[in-house]
């Protein structure tokens, strides 16, 4: 799509390079440089500067944000980065990294999961549609028994939510009545865990 629009309209905002250990180096403008290659362009304006510190850190930041073997809080630390290191705002973000804002927005909000609930995420044990109704059970003896029965039952998203959902109407119907949620067995799996959800 990029190189589609480069094609037709030009290259109107050429990307930035640093000046840095005798060569020049892309501070910006990866995917534009890319789209510029497919499109078989030898040579295209640039912008060229002195490189900072901080040009080398997004450099960095840039080319990880691009790589496919991140797991996905790798994604969200990247993501952090760029929008500390660099002040871009998450759209700029969405730009660089060529996804939708509303999947970076996704990833950012995996930094303020539960530590085991991120962890398991990393680990490849889960994945992130499957944790993320986990993340937000707020019982965390509760969220951890959730989360071991997920990650041996290999849960589907569609079950996760149906769990994290039975656990907030059970918590609020035990709080209508002036009790309490009970505490989960920890031999006893979930309602329906043997069975995935379409």
């Amino acid at each position: 799509e990029l190189a589609a629009s480069i094609a037709t309209g030009g290259l109107r905002n050429p990307p930035t390079l640093a000046w840095t250990y005798g060569k020049n180096r892309v501070v910006s403008g990866h995917r534009r440089i890319r789209a510029c290659r497919r499109l078989g362009w030898v040579h295209i304006n640039a912008l060229c500067r002195p490189a900072s510190g901080q040009d080398e850190e997004l450099e960095g930041l840039h080319e990880n944000i691009h790589r496919r073997d991140l797991n996905p809080v790798e994604e969200a630390l990247t993501i952090a980065r760029l929008i500390a290191a660099a002040g871009y705002t998450p759209a700029q973000v969405a730009r660089i990294a060529g996804r939708k804002l509303t999947w970076i927005e996704e990833r950012g909000k995996l930094l303020d999961w539960p530590a085991n609930v991120r962890d398991a995420v990393r680990e490849g044990k889960i994945t992130v549609a499957a944790a993320r109704p986990l993340a937000d059970v707020d019982d965390p003896a509760h969220r951890d028994y959730l989360l071991t029965w997920a990650i041996n039952q290999g849960a589907t998203a569609a079950l996760t939510n149906a769990w994290a959902h039975d656990y907030k109407m059970g918590k609020i119907a035990a709080e209508a009545r002036g009790g309490n949620y009970p505490a989960p067995s920890v031999g006893t799996p979930p309602p329906e865990a043997t069975r995935q959800s379409a």
